[in-house]
C-alpha cells in the first residue's frame, strides 16, 4: 500500500452525530474531549466504513440513513470512500462507483487499522502470539510457512481421503451381508431392460383381449358346428326327419330346402369361425408366464421402491460395491503409504517452521524489550515457553507464549496475567510500534490506549506515538494531557443537547486552543494559571523530548 492519508472525514446521522466534517493531515493528530462527548464514535464511524456488516442501530435515532465519507490522498490524487447505511440496507462506493464488499477489501484492507483498548486483551491472549512472530517475520517465517502450509493441505487432504476410505470399507463390511442377498435376489430376477414392465403389461393386456375373442369365436363354433346338440347336428336330424315324409308336398319341400339353405350358411359361418380361431389362438402358459413375470416385477418395485430402471441401476452399484470391497484393501494400503510420506514431509516442514518462528522470536523478543525499556519499564525480560503438540493445525505443531518479568528478581509471569492497565496498555504499545516498522499501512487510529497510565509514562508513550507518526499518519483519541501535547494537530469534541436530541461537535484547535484544552485536561473543569502554565510546559517539553 502506498503511503496514504486521511484528508478528511464526513460523518451524517452516525450515533450521535448530526454532522461533521474533519480535516486531518500528516504526522500525529490528537482528538480530546469530555468523557461521553462522542470521540470513539469517529474511530467506529471510521471503522464502519470497511467493516463488511453494518450496524443498522448506529443509524442516528428519528433519522432512516447514516453516510460516512472518507477521502484519502497520497499528496496528488484524492480518492473518496463512501458507506451508506439505512434501515434496510447498505451501500459501499469509491469515488461515487457503487462496489462490493469483497471489491473494497481487496483494494483498501490494509490502507488503515484501528488499535483499541480493548485490543489489548487479543495481544495478551497466548492464542495470537505465533501470528505476532509470524508478522514480524514476514521475510523469514512467512515464506516458510507458504511451504509449511502446502504440506499440511496435501497431508489434511490425503488423511481424509484415507478416511473416508475407512469408512466406505466399515460401511461394506456392515451392510455386505445383505447387499449380496439384494444383488442375489435381482441377478435372480434377471433384469437388463428397464422397461420390461411396461411391455408385459402391453403383451398382457393384448393377451387377455385375445383370450377373450378366442373363447367367443371357439364358443360359437361349438354352439353351431361341433359342440353336442350343435345348430349344424340338429338341423340335420331336421332334414333327416324331412325327407323321410313320402311324397312330400311342395309345402315340406320349401322347407326342407330352406332347412338345408341354412345349414349351409352355418356350415360357411363355420368355417369362417374355423379359420379365425386359427387367427386368434394364443397360449394359456405364456399369459400364465407373462401374468407371474408381471406380478414379481411389480413386487420389486413395491420392495425397493423405485422405477424399475433405477432397480437396475442400484444392481450395478451393489455390484460395484462388492467388487471394491475386494480392492479396498489394497487402496487402504497405498492411501497408508502415501499419508505416511506426506506426514515425514510434514514434519521436516514443521521444524523448518519452528526453527524460523524461534529465530525470529528471539530478535522479536530483544526488540520488544528494547520498546519496553523506553516506556518506561526499568528492567523488563521477555521469554518464550514453547512446546511442541503432537497434533498438527495450520499453525504447525507450535505453542507459543510470551512471558514478561517487569523488574529484577521476579518471576516471568503470562502477558493475560497483567493486571495493570497501564503495564498492558505500554505492553501491547511496545508490541505494536515493533510490527509497526514492517507493516505497510499508512494509517493508523488509536482509541484510548493510554489506560492506565500518567504523568512521566504518558509522555513517553507520547513520544512513541509521535514516534510512529514520522513514518504514517496517526489519528490518537485520548484522555492524556502529557499525549495530546505531542500532537501536530489537535481536535475537540464536544457534546451538546436540547430537547429531543444530542449532538456531537468537533473543531481544530489553534495553538492557544491547544494550551487551554491540555489545561483542562489537567486541571478539570475549573482551569487554574497554573494549569495553562504546566500546559504551556508539557507542549514546550515535546519540542526537546
Amino acid at each position: 500500500m502506498k503511503k496514504m492519508e486521511i484528508s478528511k472525514i464526513q460523518i451524517k446521522n452516525f450515533a450521535t452525530i448530526a454532522e461533521l466534517d474533519i480535516e486531518f493531515a500528516k504526522g500525529l493528530n490528537i482528538i480530546t474531549g469530555e468523557t461521553g462527548a462522542g470521540k470513539s464514535v469517529l474511530a467506529t464511524a471510521i471503522g464502519a466504513v470497511f467493516n463488511p456488516r453494518a450496524n443498522k442501530t448506529l443509524i442516528r435515532n428519528n433519522t432512516d440513513e447514516a453516510a460516512i465519507s472518507l477521502t484519502f490522498t497520497d499528496g496528488t490524487n484524492d480518492t473518496d470512500i463512501k458507506r451508506i447505511i439505512t434501515k434496510s440496507y447498505s451501500k459501499r462506493f469509491i469515488d461515487d462507483a457503487s462496489v462490493s464488499a469483497a471489491e473494497l477489501a481487496e483494494n483498501y484492507n490494509d490502507i488503515l487499522h484501528i488499535h483499541g483498548q480493548f485490543e489489548n486483551q487479543d495481544i495478551l491472549n497466548p492464542d495470537n502470539h505465533i501470528s505476532i512472530i509470524d508478522s514480524f517475520g514476514e521475510n523469514t517465517v512467512l515464506p516458510v510457512k507458504k511451504d509449511y502450509d502446502a504440506y499440511y493441505s496435501r497431508f489434511k487432504a490425503a488423511a481424509k481421503e484415507l478416511n473416508d476410505l475407512l469408512k466406505k470399507k466399515a460401511e461394506i463390511e456392515q451392510q455386505k451381508d445383505f447387499m449380496q442377498f439384494q444383488l442375489d435376489e435381482l441377478e435372480k430376477a434377471k433384469l437388463s431392460d428397464p422397461n420390461e414392465d411396461k411391455a408385459i403389461d402391453e403383451s398382457l393386456s393384448t393377451l387377455k383381449n385375445t383370450e377373450k375373442i378366442y373363447t367367443a369365436i371357439n364358443d360359437s363354433f361349438l354352439s353351431l358346428y361341433k359342440g353336442n346338440s350343435s345348430a349344424y347336428e340338429n338341423l340335420s336330424a331336421a332334414i333327416r326327419a324331412l325327407e323321410n315324409i313320402p311324397e312330400r308336398s311342395p309345402e315340406f319341400e320349401s322347407l326342407l330346402n330352406n332347412i338345408i339353405s341354412i345349414q349351409a350358411n352355418i356350415e360357411e359361418a363355420s368355417d369362417t369361425l374355423r379359420e379365425l380361431g386359427q387367427k386368434y389362438s394364443y397360449s394359456p402358459a405364456e399369459l400364465t408366464s407373462k401374468e407371474n413375470r408381471s406380478s414379481e416385477l411389480t413386487h420389486l418395485k413395491n420392495k425397493y421402491m423405485r422405477p424399475l430402471g433405477e432397480i437396475i441401476q442400484f444392481k450395478e452399484q451393489l455390484q460395484k460395491k462388492l467388487d471394491s470391497s475386494q480392492q479396498i484393501d489394497a487402496e487402504i494400503k497405498s492411501k497408508e503409504d502415501n499419508l505416511a510420506e506426506l506426514k515425514s514431509n510434514l514434519i521436516e516442514a514443521t521444524k523448518k517452521l519452528s526453527t524460523a518462528r524461534l529465530e525470529a522470536a528471539k530478535i522479536l523478543v530483544t526488540k520488544i524489550e528494547d520498546e519496553l525499556k523506553e516506556l518506561n519499564f526499568t528492567n523488563p525480560k521477555i521469554t518464550l515457553s514453547h512446546t511442541s503438540l503432537s497434533k498438527y493445525s495450520q499453525n504447525g505443531n507450535d505453542s507459543i507464549e510470551f512471558l514478561i518479568s517487569t523488574n529484577v528478581g521476579q518471576a516471568s509471569k503470562p502477558l493475560a496475567k497483567i493486571i495493570s492497565g497501564g503495564e498492558a496498555s505500554r505492553i501491547m504499545l511496545a508490541i505494536k510500534k515493533v510490527l509497526l516498522e514492517i507493516e505497510k499501512v499508512p494509517i493508523i487510529i488509536f482509541d484510548e490506549i493510554d489506560s492506565g497510565i500518567s504523568g512521566k509514562t504518558a509522555s513517553i508513550v507520547g513520544k512513541k506515538l509521535h514516534e510512529i507518526s514520522r513514518g504514517k499518519q496517526v489519528i490518537c483519541i485520548t484522555h492524556s494531557p502529557q499525549i495530546a501535547a505531542f500532537g501536530d494537530h489537535n481536535y475537540l469534541i464536544s457534546k451538546s443537547s436540547d430537547d429531543s436530541n444530542t449532538y456531537t461537535d468537533a473543531k481544530k484547535l489553534n495553538p492557544d486552543e491547544k494550551i487551554n484544552e491540555i489545561a483542562k485536561l489537567i486541571g478539570g473543569i475549573h482551569i487554574t494559571e497554573n494549569n495553562v502554565v504546566s500546559a504551556k510546559e508539557l507542549v514546550e517539553n515535546c519540542k526537546n523530548f
